[in-house]
């Protein structure tokens, strides 16, 4: 099959998980690849450091105008920050569904099986990247507890299934998904099934962590957790700094392929890749 420009779509819990694989939509979109995400939840009950430290503040301490903002305030100013970030990597279609988050449960919220099938018939991507199914936390603990990641994703495998099928009382053209995947965030790396190189966007990745203000992200952190979590993602690839997926399914391939980084990997001798990975 002859070379094609991609559509990628990228369904996210929380505005701030679009980082887990923001460098590969750089990759992508430098490539003249179209790519669009979209936030389940507005985001507004995660991660809100500063109402969470005035509630630990001293009635006399505490600052009112936090409290007084309220929930729409905050989400607000995660969209923003959302767009901000996307606009990184070159992806200007962002969307923010809007639905309650902590928890976010997908049989409460019916209308976001719909909304999701909706942008997936008028997007008609090739490429699905969404939140993992599986009910575990990062690590792979094990919890019963409602997760707003596991249920987005619920949400967004039956809107692919629904944007998939003919409807007599519809008459939407159907669209079905090449290929749907996981960010590798999700698993064990001997889970993961690749991952891609995104040295040249690792810049853009501090500069997004540190756009998450609202979480307290600092210049700092952002350049430690981009070390440490992108950064060991590529060590344990063979390259710099990398993003690792999971695919939903085998893939039917029309012959065996070896990856330009996998043949260089593997005509290196241990000094040349040592020296490659300081640079």
């Amino acid at each position: 099959m002859k070379s094609q420009s991609l559509r990628i779509l990228g369904v996210v819990a929380h505005p701030h998980d679009f980082t887990h694989f923001a460098g590969t939509c750089g990759v992508h979109t430098s490539l003249g690849d179209v790519v669009t995400v979209v936030s389940v939840t507005d985001g507004a009950g995660t991660h809100n450091v500063q109402l969470e430290e005035e509630v630990f503040n001293l009635v006399e301490d505490k600052n009112v105008s936090v409290a007084d903002a309220g929930s729409q305030g905050y989400s607000s100013q995660k969209e923003g920050e959302l767009k901000n970030a996307a606009a990184l990597f070159g992806v200007s279609d962002v969307r923010i569904l809007g639905y309650p988050d902590k928890p976010f449960i997908a049989g409460r919220h019916p209308g976001a099986v719909k909304d999701i099938a909706d942008i997936i018939r008028e997007v008609r991507p090739n490429v699905l990247i969404s939140q993992s199914p599986y009910r575990t936390e990062h690590h792979s603990r094990v919890s019963s507890v409602p997760n707003d990641h596991v249920e987005s994703a619920v949400a967004t495998l039956e809107g692919v299934r629904e944007a998939g099928s003919a409807r007599y009382t519809s008459n939407a053209l159907p669209h079905k998904i090449a290929l749907t995947l996981f960010p590798g965030i999700y698993f064990n790396r001997d889970e993961w099934d690749f991952t891609i190189d995104i040295g040249d966007w690792v810049q853009q990745r501090i500069k997004a962590e540190e756009m998450y203000k609202s979480q307290g992200h600092t210049p700092e952190f952002a350049r430690k957790r981009i070390a440490i979590g992108v950064g060991a993602t590529g060590w344990a690839s063979g390259t710099g700094y990398s993003e690792s997926f999971v695919r939903s399914s085998f893939e039917v391939l029309s012959k065996i392929s070896v990856s330009d980084a996998s043949l260089l990997q593997a005509s290196e001798t241990e000094i040349e890749q040592l020296k490659r990975l300081s640079d």
